[in-house]
């Protein structure tokens, strides 16, 4: 599945806008660098757990990536984590690797779409 046109929610980036201090540093472009840098660290957790059929590593992982996809407005990224996370609290190892089937193309699509944003909230 090619995720080319990735679109982050406007709900989530006006969210994160409202809660601009006036005068301090970009509180989105914050938050997209801080998503960048701890998705890489989370997408790591996953894999390590899938590939050590570690479920209690695969469900944590996946949980804080699906909270902070959502946090970003990233849904396709955080609905495809939840996938995931249900697998692993439901214990389903084959559907957790099933799961995460997409979910790295998925991830750079994701930070296209992130990086975009910052660029925008940058200029």
């Amino acid at each position: 599945m090619q995720h080319t046109d990735i679109q982050l929610d406007p709900a989530a980036i006006a969210a994160l806008r409202a809660l601009q201090v006036p005068g301090r540093p970009s509180l989105v472009v914050r938050v997209c660098d801080l998503f960048e840098t701890s998705t890489a660290a989370l997408v790591g957790e996953l894999a390590q757990g899938l590939s050590s059929n570690d479920l209690a590593l695969v469900t944590r992982a996946a949980h804080t990536l699906k909270s902070s996809s959502a946090n970003v407005g990233a849904t396709d990224l955080a609905n495809h984590a939840k996938a995931i996370e249900h697998c692993g609290r439901g214990g389903d190892l084959a559907g957790c690797h099933a799961a995460a089937a997409g979910l790295q193309a998925l991830l750079e699509a994701t930070l296209a779409a992130i990086a975009a944003l910052r660029r925008a909230e940058s200029a």
